[in-house]
């Protein structure tokens, strides 16, 4: 009998057909209904490729045969790990696919604020420009700046690679420092968190949400960027605390923000989209078609791998 896998999402069969053939998979009718719909279907699955579902204790309990979940992201904050390791679940990721277009959208963001390329494309539409040499329109050379990468996985590797591509300085901040000779061919630098906040001109943020990053990025550690710096946020939103950001940006502390991901989404506070320093972009950082096929394949291989070899390519727990 074949393993029964629950997929949460509608998937059509040109694209089913490309799966595991030793698999049988059972695909949700109605994303807007996905919730629910995998909460009547887990009960009898071996597997679960998640597509953005909440995959918390009441599902995990309503599942009598469950072994796997694979998670359609990098991130898995939407997932109940500790739970799920309770029930000698695995839960796997997509962490290769997402490395290079998240780390392209965070400089994407990044180029945008320093050289004003919004603002500039609004002021030529709307001719509100007072001359096209006027002091508005200066922006920010980015070659010669320091970045502050926090969270040094894939991800902050990749945009360091960018950065230097640029010219810019690294500096990095994990809970684990890197050895120093990996230090060296990488050509960054550590820094302690509250040091990599005052010193770096750009902080861009690539660490995982959990109990311990949830607000992490909150008053204390906004209060040491210098007042021409610049914060990325691609990571997710929750990793950052709204009002201390708000008042940060409202008040002109930093010189602006770019962020693709936030507190409750789809939903975007209305006071942040006011704010005439800050970039936003709807959590599109793996929103690519290259991107999402490579996910799904990740996705798929995870689970494939799971009932061929006893074990998922990319392990979360």
């Amino acid at each position: 009998m074949k393993p029964k896998i629950l997929v949460s999402w509608p998937l059509n069969d040109s694209t089913l057909k490309h799966f595991d053939t030793s698999l049988e998979y059972i695909c949700i009718k109605d994303s807007k209904t996905q919730y629910e719909e995998c909460l009547e279907l887990i009960r009898d699955v071996d597997g679960v490729m998640s597509f953005n579902l909440t995959v918390d204790k009441k599902l995990l309990d309503k599942a009598e045969n469950l072994k796997v979940v694979g998670n359609f992201a990098v991130g898995f904050d939407n997932i109940d790990v500790a739970y799920a390791r309770q029930k000698n679940i695995a839960v796997s990721n997509t962490p290769h696919a997402v490395t290079m277009p998240t780390a392209e959208l965070t400089f994407g963001l990044l180029l945008n604020l320093a050289r004003k390329i919004s603002f500039l494309d609004k002021g030529l539409r709307n001719q509100s420009l007072p001359s096209w040499s006027d002091p508005v329109t200066v922006s920010y050379s980015l070659q010669g700046k320091t970045i502050g990468i926090v969270g040094f996985g894939r991800i902050g590797k990749a945009v360091a690679r960018i950065a230097q591509a640029l010219g810019m300085n690294v500096v990095y901040y994990k809970r684990h420092q890197l050895e120093r000779a990996e230090e060296q061919e990488l050509k960054v630098e550590y820094k302690d968190i509250d040091v990599l906040f005052k010193q770096s001109d750009v902080v861009s943020l690539h660490l995982p949400l959990n109990q311990d990053t949830r607000h992490y990025i909150g008053e204390q550690l906004l209060s040491r960027m210098q007042p021409h710096s610049y914060l990325i946020n691609t990571a997710r939103g929750g990793v950052v605390e709204p009002d201390a950001l708000y008042n940060c940006l409202s008040n002109k502390k930093i010189m602006g923000a770019g962020l693709d991901v936030f507190w409750d989404e789809p939903n975007v506070p209305e006071r942040f989209l006011a704010l005439d320093n800050v970039i936003l972009t709807p959590h599109a950082g793996t929103n690519t078609k290259d991107a999402r096929r490579n996910m799904l394949i990740e996705l798929h291989d995870n689970i494939s791998s799971y009932f061929r070899t006893g074990d998922v390519i990319s392990r979360v727990v």
